[in-house]
Formats: structure tokens, C-alpha cells, sequence
């Protein structure tokens, strides 16, 4: 068996980033990959970075903030980061509206590129899953205002898939066909 050539570094609080990270993976072609949750700790990649052929970073935006340690980890490996053929992917409710799948039209990438430094090679925003019952009561009011003053009124009960993975596998094929 050979040894992963992709390290995914994800961190999905309820499933969809690491949905959105294997499609993106799928787009490879099935390669080996070491996958790392961001939210288990510090990761622990088994090589050094550099000896990966990509390194693919999927992480959910909670309360307008991407992980604590998904930063960190940025912070901690920057050179050998923006050296890598890197590429960060955001899963946030926002990028459901037009313009928001960027850098430039979304805050929170943008906010986590200038703290950080970082300039990854690859870098979009896709829109994520509202799962509401997952909520506590507090937090689904919240979103329900959340969601109302951004144009998109939703109930208690609403689970919806915002991510538009037609244009997500495009952009998958799009990265893999890059060096």
C-alpha cells in the first residue's frame, strides 16, 4: 500500500465539511490521503508537510470563526504552508449567496488569511448545511434571526443542504488538474 500523498486537515462540527472534503477527494481519482480533525487537538501529520503532494484543509465556520486550532495550525506551519500545494476550503451559510465563494467576498476566509498570512494556492468558500433540531433551543432563535435578516427566513424544524455540489465538483476537478 503506499503512503498518503494528501493530507486533509478538517474540522466539521456536524458531518457536512467532511462530506464536502471526501467529494473533493473523489474528484482525485480515490488517492491516499491521511486525514487529520482539527478539532480533536493539535494535528499530527505522520510526515512533514512538505513530503505531501497536496495538502487539502476543509473547515466549517461555528459563530462566525473558523477553529481556534485551524488557525494555530496555520500560524505554526505558515512557510511550509504557503510552499505546499495547499488548498483551504471554508464551509460557512454564507457562501450561498453570490459573490461570498471567494476570499475577497467572504469575511471569514478573508478575516483568517490576514491574521494568519497565510496565501494558499487554492481557496473557496461553499455554503454548508443548516441542520436546525441539532441546535439547543437558544442557539435555533438565534439562527432563525440570523437566517431572517440575511434574507432567508427559516423554521425550528429545517434541515437544509445549501452546498451546490455541481459547482463544488467543478472546482474539485478544476484543483486537481492544477499542479
Amino acid at each position: 500500500m503506499n503512503a498518503p500523498t494528501v493530507l486533509v486537515l478538517c474540522a466539521s462540527r456536524l458531518g457536512h465539511a467532511r462530506r464536502v472534503a471526501e467529494q473533493i477527494l473523489a474528484a482525485g481519482g480515490g488517492c491516499a490521503a491521511e486525514w487529520q480533525d482539527l478539532l480533536a487537538g493539535p494535528p499530527q501529520p505522520t510526515r512533514p508537510l512538505a513530503e505531501y503532494e497536496r495538502i487539502l484543509v476543509v473547515a466549517s465556520v461555528r459563530y462566525g470563526r473558523f477553529p481556534l486550532s485551524l488557525q494555530r495550525f496555520v500560524l505554526l506551519h505558515h512557510a511550509e504552508l504557503t510552499a505546499a500545494n495547499a488548498a483551504l476550503v471554508g464551509v460557512c451559510l454564507v457562501a450561498r449567496k453570490p459573490g461570498k465563494q471567494d476570499a475577497a467576498g467572504n469575511a471569514y476566509l478573508r478575516h483568517l488569511l490576514q491574521r494568519t498570512g497565510w496565501q494558499p494556492r487554492h481557496c473557496i468558500a461553499v455554503a454548508g448545511e443548516l441542520r436546525m433540531p441539532a441546535y439547543a433551543l437558544w442557539q435555533r432563535y438565534m439562527l432563525q434571526l440570523i437566517m431572517r435578516l440575511t434574507g432567508s427566513p427559516v423554521s425550528r424544524d429545517t434541515v437544509h443542504d445549501y452546498t451546490d455540489w455541481p459547482a463544488l465538483s467543478r472546482w474539485a476537478s478544476a484543483y486537481w488538474q492544477q499542479a
